[in-house]
């Protein structure tokens, strides 16, 4: 299911792979970026694009969701803009996030950084509903040394 897009060449230096011209479908019709639709090579944004359909659905459903042709999923998926996708509660500040993936081509890097320092409400990105909220991004990207958990984050089982 992996491919590795970076390699070393012979002087030790990374380097990206060079795109294939066309690749079988690989992911979940739901979460997939548009160039997996397309069958394009996968990149680093595409990972990105997964995880953002999937941190939007903890809040507001994804409008393909109740889809299972992957030609309609993926014409929704065209058709739906941003703001639409990201228009409720908390879920806007991927606003921001996903118009950079837009920008973005196969040997782009991510601008980690930018993803990482956008802010929700109270400084956190707050999307799940229920006794887990708050814990999702913030807390699990914590560069300090390890703390306790609040008791609402800690795994029930």
């Amino acid at each position: 299911m992996t491919r590795r897009y970076a390699a070393k060449n012979e002087k030790n230096e990374w380097f990206i792979k060079r795109k294939r011209s066309r690749v079988s479908f690989r992911g979940t019709l739901r979460y997939c970026s548009l160039a997996v639709h397309q069958r394009l090579e996968q990149g680093r944004v595409d990972d990105l694009w997964s995880w953002a359909f999937m941190a939007v659905e903890l809040r507001d459903p994804l409008p393909w969701a109740h889809l299972m042709h992957p030609e309609t999923v993926q014409a929704v998926k065209e058709e739906t803009p941003i703001e639409k996708l990201c228009s409720t509660g908390t879920s806007r500040i991927f606003i921001p996030i996903m118009k950079h993936f837009q920008k973005l081509g196969y040997y782009d890097r991510p601008d980690y950084q930018m993803i990482f320092n956008t802010r929700g409400p109270h400084d956190a990105v707050h999307f799940a509903a229920g006794p887990h909220s708050g814990c999702l991004l913030r807390p699990m990207i914590n560069r300090s040394p390890p703390r306790s958990l609040p008791k609402t984050c800690r795994a029930t089982g």
